[in-house]
């Protein structure tokens, strides 16, 4: 295995010679970025959840608004 040679201008990365792939060895980088994506996902998570339970209370109102009408008609008649 031959050494990583440093990218210039950037701390803690470095690029292999044998298939060019650049690879950071910042460790503290990558767990804030673990982090972030984390924080990320639970968001999305509550999102979609806040998405889902609106779109059932609109269901449920549009049931509420059937039968108001029903017994309109029925009071009407």
């Amino acid at each position: 295995m031959t050494e990583h040679i440093p990218v210039e201008g950037k701390l803690g990365l470095y690029r292999d010679p044998d298939s060019t792939a650049i690879i950071n060895r910042d460790k503290k980088a990558y767990l804030d970025y673990m982090k972030r994506k984390k924080i990320a996902k639970t968001k999305n998570s509550e999102l979609n959840q806040m998405k889902e339970d609106l779109d059932n209370v609109k269901c449920e109102l549009g049931e509420i608004k059937g039968l108001l009408s029903t017994l309109d008609q029925k009071l009407n008649t």
